[in-house]
């Protein structure tokens, strides 16, 4: 039977130096998720240009890369980096909505990707483009935010870390009511990441000003804010409960009455929850 070749980037193994031991990182410190070469990717499309949104989108209407019928990954990634200055010259072309109501659906895929790399890009545009346009980037809202409510329970970290910090970036940039209700949406979805991220998102909402201060918003359809935080402040998972508890207490500073009314309808063991957790 043939040996199988040697690899050419391995020196024999006679000359192979023992080398020390590595040491040892802190059992807290996370590992290194970056993509496998981007110095390659870099160089390689370095001189590639995505002029218009047309263009971008054509390039991200695929998670697939070339061999299986879609676009490979490095191009992908070079179309997401030039995101952010393809919406800034729309915005000053007066273009900024349909710009962006055409990216929302590729965005929304190019998230979906299993590459890290890819999500990290696409999270960074997002990013970019909320703090570049604040509530202009409303058109994204619709499906991008379910899709990085998704992204929260993905086991590789440096996806789910991401998804929430754009989410984060977006819902400060776009505190709106079309915004508390995905949110509030999900206060009973099936993965507890999810449903941590909307007691999160929730607080982040309400301490931001969505809706009018004069009574809580009054939601056409869904769940409505008082039973979303009934059911986060009761859920079995207790990072979940005490986030929620927090949540609470941004109501509370707004719609102070609805909120104590709220609380008084509770189990006594959720009250000592939400009690222990109010503000200093």
């Amino acid at each position: 039977t043939p040996k199988p070749a040697a690899d050419p980037a391995m020196p024999p193994t006679s000359v192979v130096k023992a080398k020390a031991p590595a040491a040892v990182e802190p059992a807290s410190a996370p590992k290194s998720t970056g993509p496998r070469d981007l110095s390659s990717v870099q160089s390689k499309y370095k001189g590639m240009e995505v002029k218009d949104i047309g263009k971008a989108c054509e390039l991200l209407k695929s998670k697939a890369d070339e061999k299986y019928g879609g676009i490979d990954w490095e191009k992908r990634q070079a179309a997401l980096n030039a995101v952010p200055a393809l919406v800034a010259d729309a915005a000053a072309a007066g273009g900024l909505t349909p710009a962006l109501e055409r990216l929302s659906k590729v965005l929304a895929i190019q998230l979906d990707d299993l590459r890290s790399a890819i999500v990290r890009a696409a999270c960074e545009a997002l990013t970019a483009v909320a703090a570049a346009h604040g509530g202009g980037a409303a058109p994204l809202l619709a499906l991008v935010l379910p899709q990085l409510f998704r992204n929260l329970y993905v086991t590789k970290k440096a996806i789910s870390v991401a998804s929430d910090d754009a989410a984060v970036a977006l819902l400060r940039a776009v505190p709106t009511e079309a915004a508390l209700q995905i949110v509030l949406a999900h206060a009973k979805d099936s993965h507890p990441p999810a449903r941590r991220g909307a007691a999160a998102y929730l607080a982040l909402l309400l301490k931001t000003g969505v809706g009018h201060d004069a009574a809580p918003p009054e939601l056409s359809k869904g769940i409505s804010l008082g039973a979303a935080l009934v059911a986060l402040i009761s859920d079995k998972d207790a990072g979940v409960r005490t986030l929620g508890a927090k949540a609470y207490w941004c109501m509370h500073a707004r719609w102070a009455g609805p909120a104590e009314g709220l609380l008084s309808k509770l189990e006594p063991a959720q009250q000592k929850l939400v009690k222990g957790n109010a503000p200093k």
